[in-house]
């Protein structure tokens, strides 16, 4: 399948001016964008966080979610993902939660784009290294 898995560090970018952000947004139309269902809550959190810090209201942080949820092109459930994204996780030392995204670029034999640094030069040093792309 053709198109680009997008993590919660790249989507936030799209509603929230953060470095990166017109890169982010380039993203969209480019080609299929897709995630685990894993981003809702993951944004969700990050959105909680620009509320908690008065950076953003309830009703913006709302319409935020509804913002980056739209122009993701599909949503797959993590059921499925959940064992490729232990392995990955075991191998590359790494918290479990970011390589959902990478096991579904894995599946779906596409790339996964990342804003976080760390995530991506981990993955970089791996036999996943030509799945993961930098924002």
């Amino acid at each position: 399948m053709s198109g680009l898995v997008i993590d919660a560090s790249v989507a936030i970018k799209w509603v929230i001016e953060e470095a990166d952000s017109a890169a982010a947004i380039q993203l969209v139309g480019s080609a299929p964008l897709m995630a685990p269902d894993l981003i809702g809550a993951e944004l969700t959190n990050v959105l909680w966080h620009h509320v908690a810090a008065n950076r953003l209201g309830e009703s913006a942080a709302q319409a935020a979610w509804q913002g980056c949820r739209s122009m993701l092109d599909r949503v797959y459930g993590h059921d499925e993902l959940s064992g490729p994204a232990l392995h990955m996780a075991c191998a590359l030392g790494h918290p479990a939660y970011d390589c959902f995204y990478l096991a579904l670029a894995e599946q779906l034999d596409c790339p996964m784009v990342t804003a976080d640094r760390r995530f991506h030069d981990r993955v970089a040093d791996s036999r996943w290294r030509h799945r993961i792309r930098a924002l």
